[in-house]
């Protein structure tokens, strides 16, 4: 609800599809009052780095995933912004899917056998077993705010509103990507209401986004994303498949858990190496198995980044635990 003198709003336009590349993109008759800014309207980095993961604050030629932001459309009239957005066109040129770099993953491994490793592998014919796979793709209910920022630059200093979580990064993103030095970004935190998962690294991301407008059009500039944008790209579900194979013996003792993870992390995720870490440690919970492995990866897609709590993909992890036992 924020509002300053002199102030205009501003919307993301997103790329319409999870690949291709980007040929151009053709404007409505806008008007002078409503500008456009781009990956090449950056007077610094192209990128945001985060936790060593290099993260584009705009699309630049080829698209990562659906709604990747390729652009800003700024102007003085909300309404008429979040209805321009939709006659936006983003040219796209097919691409050579056997061209596109493959996607990275990350793979973990950990195992603890009291028996040899050719034993682990044939004691699930020898007894008993149990198998089961628990696939989840929940998104809890946000009643939270939109995502938003606001962004004010005068005299070489921005200040920006913004409900942010990590003062250090957000601040590091905007200098870079602005070519100012970070003591020149003065942050403002607003209301985070609970539960609400939108204050870590994105935000940074969105607040550069912001920063680029601000700095171009000389006026403060508010980016506040619709509800749809929020579940979307905030609030996205956290594609995920947990699978059991169990050896018990005829007493019901649990011989053996072979336990396989596989998680969907969209185009990138700062944070999967700990995301995988606390599935691991999850997936086994209390129990003590004499012999288990636990062979985890997580996978990049065309899926927008997710941003999840950590403590919900536990228990996601612990709910197929539990289930399996």
């Amino acid at each position: 609800n924020i509002e300053v003198a002199d102030m205009i709003h501003a919307v993301l336009i997103r790329s319409p599809r999870n690949s291709w590349l980007v040929a151009g993109i053709k404007l409505p008759d806008v008007g002078e009052e409503y500008k456009f800014f781009s990956a090449n309207d950056l007077p610094g980095s192209k990128t945001v780095k985060v936790n060593n993961t290099e993260i584009p604050v705009f699309c630049g030629k080829r698209i990562q995933y659906l709604g990747e932001p390729v652009g800003i459309l700024t102007g003085p009239d909300e309404y008429v912004l979040n209805k321009l957005k939709n006659k936006v066109h983003v040219i796209l040129h097919d691409s050579d899917e056997e061209q596109m770099p493959e996607t990275p993953s990350i793979t973990k491994t950990v195992s603890n056998f009291q028996i040899s490793q050719e034993e682990f592998e044939q004691i699930f014919n020898k007894e008993l077993t149990i198998s089961s796979t628990w696939k989840s793709k929940i998104r809890i209910p946000s009643f939270s705010e939109p995502e938003g920022a606001l962004c004010q630059i005068k005299n070489s200093t921005a200040r920006i509103s913004t409900p942010t979580r990590w003062f250090s990064n957000l601040r590091n993103a905007v200098a870079s990507t602005l070519n100012f030095t970070p003591d020149s970004i003065a942050i403002t935190k607003t209301k985070i209401q609970p539960y609400s998962k939108n204050g870590l690294w994105r935000n940074s991301i969105i607040c550069a986004q912001t920063a680029l407008a601000a700095l171009k059009t000389g006026r403060p500039v508010k980016l506040c994303f619709s509800q749809d944008e929020h579940r979307k790209f905030i609030n996205s579900a956290f594609p995920l498949e947990i699978s059991y194979r169990t050896a018990i013996n005829s007493s019901g003792k649990i011989l053996a858990m072979d336990i396989k993870i596989e998680a969907d992390i969209g185009a990138f995720e700062p944070f999967a190496n700990e995301i995988l870490d606390r599935l691991m440690i999850a997936s086994c919970g209390i129990y003590n198995f004499e012999n288990f492995r636990i062979q985890a990866v997580a996978k990049t897609s065309r899926n927008p980044p997710s941003v999840q709590s950590i403590d919900f993909i536990v228990a996601q992890a612990s709910f197929a635990l539990e289930s399996q036992m």
